[in-house]
């Protein structure tokens, strides 16, 4: 029992040695969205560019399905934690530049604004197909009430052509 342990855990250090290096994070800045800065400019609290993503997806029935599933296969099917919904694919997708709202700062600086809402999940994670931040840009997510905020994500996380980016949820 021991040696298996110990085997265990030399097997984990191999792996994570040879391929450690391999490994790519989400990492962020920090910080906060230079809105914020603006508590007074009352447009900023609820941007007219707003998306529904809408879909038929049953929460229940899926956790029934995945419950089935883990009988019948003794649990060597992974649980699903959440389901990729395509929004707007007659165009693409999502653009900021297209759906999105410019607004200009007191200060001068320049935002784009696109707010997503699923009033049915639980929760919400973005995936990008073709994420590109430009040099000095930050992208910044947060929930309505600016109390769940994940970023700034910056030109360093920009990925290869043809390459996906992930933000949490």
């Amino acid at each position: 029992m021991k040696l298996n342990r110990h085997l265990s855990l030399f097997i984990l250090l191999f792996l994570t040695v040879i391929w450690g290096n391999r490994m790519v994070a989400q990492i962020s800045e920090g910080g906060t969205p230079p809105s914020f800065d603006f508590p007074e400019m009352e447009t900023l609290k609820s941007s007219k560019s707003s998306f529904l993503v809408q879909s038929d997806f049953d929460i229940k029935a899926q956790i029934e399905l995945d419950r089935r599933e883990q009988e019948e296969t003794w649990g060597a099917v992974p649980l699903r934690i959440g389901k990729k919904i395509f929004v707007n694919e007659s165009q693409g997708g999502l653009n900021l530049l297209r759906d999105g709202e410019k607004t200009v700062l007191p200060d001068g600086t320049e935002i784009w604004r696109l707010h997503v809402k699923s009033p049915n999940a639980l929760a919400v994670g973005l995936y990008y197909d073709n994420f590109f931040i430009p040099k000095g840009g930050k992208l910044f997510i947060y929930n309505p009430a600016n109390k769940a905020l994940i970023g700034a994500f910056t030109e360093k996380n920009n990925v290869a052509k043809g390459k996906s980016f992930a933000t949490e949820m």
